[in-house]
């Protein structure tokens, strides 16, 4: 049967059988008494089932495809722990709208529409691993009291209402921050918002440490879908080589180079310029030749350095002149 969403309007299909579902559009768990009868569902505690793969297995799978992993990372390795972590996580369906314009007549218009995840912990490992991760949206279960003895169970650290005031205040901030990037010096004419709660979720979280010969390395593997959060691996002696290669190699390249050319053209500041461009990109190669320990991840560009909390609102924002 077709069924609509009382929050979105969107239409999608249900089986005949089916009471209760979440809408493929914008995560709103609904009952259902019948196609003319669909209300939002009171029960606003989750969690995610745990895939049946073996998280070890996909860590493994991972990382003998990075680069500079050695050729014998599966068979050389054994796991030494394994923990399965319930995170508590809130998550929020974040619409936004701004108007702004300035003296000069410029005007534009921002907009945001996006999920939104706060891991309700205040501190510690997971924490610093989970920031910005995008989580799984779908697949999600009603809360079943049996899964806080199926691994370590961690209770909210803060309430839902906390939770919603950070999420307001980063997206508020966010639409400042993308409409003073296209109108400088502007008033807000207009501003409208919405943070609707999607309900609490106890997401798993595998934690696991292995050891390849006598060093050992931490790895954290999602529990919904297998994807590698983060993997440190060991890297061999010929790819450190390769990367400090390639970072002598621009810094022997860029600078002179950029002298060069300052000289040439006269022009101090482009010396200058280029010579900090050429270390900055010196910097990542030579960093990871200097460490036995390489990091990877299937989700999140790590060199860059992981996102701060709610810095990820801002690349879904678009703005528009009007």
């Amino acid at each position: 049967m077709k069924v609509r969403c009382t929050y979105c309007g969107a239409e999608f299909e249900v089986p005949n059988t089916v009471r209760t579902t979440t809408c493929p559009y914008c995560g709103l768990t609904l009952t259902i008494k019948s196609p003319e009868e669909v209300q939002p569902a009171e029960v606003d505690h989750y969690y995610f089932p745990v895939a049946p793969k073996d998280p070890f297995l996909s860590l493994m799978e991972f990382v003998s495809r990075e680069y500079g992993a050695p050729e014998d990372i599966e068979a050389a390795s054994t796991l030494e722990k394994r923990e399965l972590h319930y995170i508590p996580v809130y998550f929020f369906h974040v619409r936004g709208c701004m108007r702004v314009a300035n003296f000069e007549g410029n005007s534009a218009h921002a907009t945001e529409v996006l999920f939104y995840p706060i891991v309700a912990l205040r501190k510690g490992r997971l924490v610093e691993v989970l920031r910005g991760y995008p989580f799984a949206v779908r697949g999600r279960r009603f809360f079943d009291v049996s899964v806080k003895k199926k691994g370590v169970y961690h209770e909210p650290e803060f309430d839902r209402a906390y939770a919603q005031r950070i999420v307001e205040a980063a997206l508020m901030s966010a639409l400042r921050d993308e409409a003073r990037a296209c109108v400088p010096d502007y008033t807000i004419e207009e501003s409208v918002k919405s943070v609707e709660f999607r309900g609490l979720v106890h997401y798993p979280i595998w934690r696991l440490v292995y050891r390849y010969r006598w060093r050992r390395y931490e790895a954290f593997v999602d529990g919904a879908d297998g994807r590698i959060i983060l993997a440190e691996y060991p890297q061999t002696l010929t790819a450190r080589a390769a990367c400090f290669g390639l970072a002598f190699l621009l810094l022997a390249t860029g600078l002179p180079l950029s002298i060069a050319i300052g000289l040439l053209i006269k022009a101090p500041l482009a010396t200058i310029t280029g010579a900090i461009a050429s270390v900055a990109g010196a910097v990542p190669p030579l960093k990871r030749a200097l460490h036995v320990k390489a990091r990877g991840s299937e989700v999140m560009e790590l060199e860059k350095g992981q996102p701060k909390p709610f810095e990820a609102l801002t690349k879904y924002i678009r703005v528009r002149k009007l």
